[in-house]
């Protein structure tokens, strides 16, 4: 019985293991071979898996139908083949068509094949990133979006603090001097009320203005957390908006959230209330934070008219924003996180945003030395 390393059989023998695992067993790498006018003569399993067409389907068509219409237009297909031709290989990162038509992200690398001495085709080696590359995507645009953000959380205290500074103190002396323009005793009645209309006009620009500062960014979340700010929160918003609203919470442990987690929960609740007011035209709205073991869970409902959520999730895939939900799905993603809702028509809205519980890191105590005690 001859051996694999018999002289006589080795060549033959190791040829076959060589064409089995190049056209049988490696099925992450497309490889292929073509002639010198770029068809194909050679397919692997890898390229049938990754390409979509079967050996018997491409062998004699051009290769250049892998590419995109763009990149035929632009002649990349021949000058990958010039590349390799004068320099012996041409390295390639592109889109790239399946035969369904969808694009796929490769990266691969091109080598002529030659018969003493003189090309007679190409090898063609390439792998489907796409996967990769989409993932690389999305943790850049989760940066971009971060830093959006957090440049918006900013800018909302730099204009609340102006506000508060600025235009509420101007507003309180109006006020104060048109009450001391109404003691003056020459004032006549009919200017007596209009100085009355113009007080009160002043007295609710003044309300405005302080409901709007404490909604662009409320003191209270920095100073006491989330659980007392939400409270306070639904408490004023039920008053300016003059609809019944509840907030219910289990009891909180003493050590705060993130504070990430919790302007990020704050402004999913402030979006999904005002969503109510332009939008559900409800009688009642509930607000419930709970705080599990791993997670923390806001939950947000309304009795309202209610919308369809199939026309939401189409409006979705058309890249329109429904309601501010897009904004709101993206803040709970951000915090590694799921946005829920459960609606329909004449039957109200409930949002459940489910996110990891973080909390904030609790400054360590220093052991006092000997000097100090």
């Amino acid at each position: 019985m001859q051996s694999p390393t018999d002289p006589a059989i080795s060549t033959s023998w190791t040829d076959d293991l060589y064409r089995k695992a190049v056209e049988d067993d490696i099925k992450d790498y497309a490889i292929f071979l073509t002639d010198t006018a770029g068809r194909v003569i050679n397919w692997n399993r890898g390229a049938e898996r990754i390409l979509g067409y079967s050996e018997s389907e491409v062998i004699g068509k051009s290769a250049f139908i892998f590419f995109t219409p763009d990149d035929r237009a632009a002649n990349i297909p021949e000058l990958e083949m010039h590349v390799a031709a004068t320099e012996g290989r041409a390295e390639d990162e592109r889109w790239h068509l399946r035969k369904n038509g969808s694009i796929f992200f490769a990266t691969g690398v091109m080598q002529t094949l030659r018969d003493e001495g003189e090309i007679v085709g190409f090898v063609k080696i390439c792998r489907d990133q796409t996967e990769k590359i989409e993932a690389e995507t999305a943790i850049r645009e989760r940066q971009i979006l971060h830093r959006l953000v957090t440049t918006q959380e900013d800018e909302r205290k730099r204009i609340a603090r102006d506000l508060h500074d600025h235009l509420g103190q101007q507003l309180t002396g109006l006020r104060l001097k048109l009450e001391g323009l109404k003691t003056n005793h020459s004032v006549e009645p009919a200017m007596i009320k209009a100085l009355d209309e113009t007080q009160e006009l002043a007295f609710q620009i003044d309300k405005d203005v302080t409901f709007l500062t404490w909604e662009l960014r409320p003191t209270v979340l920095d100073n006491l957390g989330l659980r007392n700010a939400l409270a306070n929160f639904v408490v004023e918003w039920s008053k300016n908006y003059d609809i019944p609203a509840e907030f219910h919470t289990a009891r909180l442990r003493k050590t705060r959230l993130a504070p990430e987690v919790e302007i990020g929960l704050y402004r999913i609740a402030q979006e999904a209330l005002n969503n109510i007011v332009k939008h559900a035209k409800a009688k009642k709205a509930e607000v419930m934070l709970e705080f599990g073991k791993e997670d923390v869970v806001l939950m947000i409902e309304d009795n309202g008219v209610g919308f369809d959520q199939a026309s939401a999730d189409r409006s979705k895939t058309k890249g329109q924003g429904r309601l501010g939900l897009v904004g709101m799905r993206e803040r709970a993603a951000l915090l590694g996180g799921t946005l829920e809702i459960e609606s329909a028509r004449l039957r109200g809205t409930t949002i459940i945003a489910r996110v990891p519980a973080r909390y904030a890191e609790q400054p360590k105590r220093t052991t006092k030395t000997s000097e100090e005690k």
